[in-house]
């Protein structure tokens, strides 16, 4: 009886876990989505619709939720101060209420460490980059063999006769 118990415990265990990974899982589609938007306009905020969002979440990540799924999901973020949300509406023509699209805020306190990540990003990149003047100007074999000579290596003649073969294919 103790092992069957013993069982059931693991086993809520191990689901619990399994849900709450996939709570981080679409939480996480979400935040990404909405700060691809946004960055892809060079702004802070955005506005796509349920659908939108519920569509570019399964085209991006492979994560298929409902409508109510994703309003939870919001909700949650909104709770944990990652997003900010303002419902949009005007009083129509006719005299009625018309919603318009949420706008959502991506709060700094997510924004930060993703701009200091692509900073540092930014950085390494510059450090790595080799100028096109440099990388066009090793065209020649004697220019090969000179830049190889420099690091303290030769260059085998096939491997120089591959190369220009490449370049002069391109």
């Amino acid at each position: 009886m103790q092992c069957i118990e013993e069982k059931s415990a693991v086993t809520i265990k191990q689901k619990s876990k399994r849900f709450k990974d996939h709570h981080l899982e679409q939480k996480t589609a979400i935040l990404d989505t909405i700060s691809s938007l946004a960055s892809h306009f060079g702004k802070s905020f955005c506005y796509p619709s349920q659908a939108k969002l519920i569509l570019l979440i399964e085209q991006w990540h492979g994560i298929s939720m409902s409508r109510s799924t994703l309003n939870r999901r919001l909700a949650e973020l909104v709770e944990e101060k990652c997003l900010h949300r303002i419902r949009r509406h005007k009083i129509g023509v006719s005299g009625k209420l018309e919603f318009w699209t949420t706008v959502y805020y991506i709060l700094q306190q997510v924004l930060a460490p993703v701009k200091r990540f692509f900073r540092s990003a930014v950085r390494v990149a510059e450090v790595l980059r080799v100028s096109n003047r440099k990388q066009h100007s090793l065209t020649t074999k004697r220019d090969l063999v000179k830049s190889s000579e420099s690091d303290g290596g030769t260059v085998p003649l096939d491997w120089i006769k591959d190369f220009r073969k490449q370049l002069s294919a391109a």
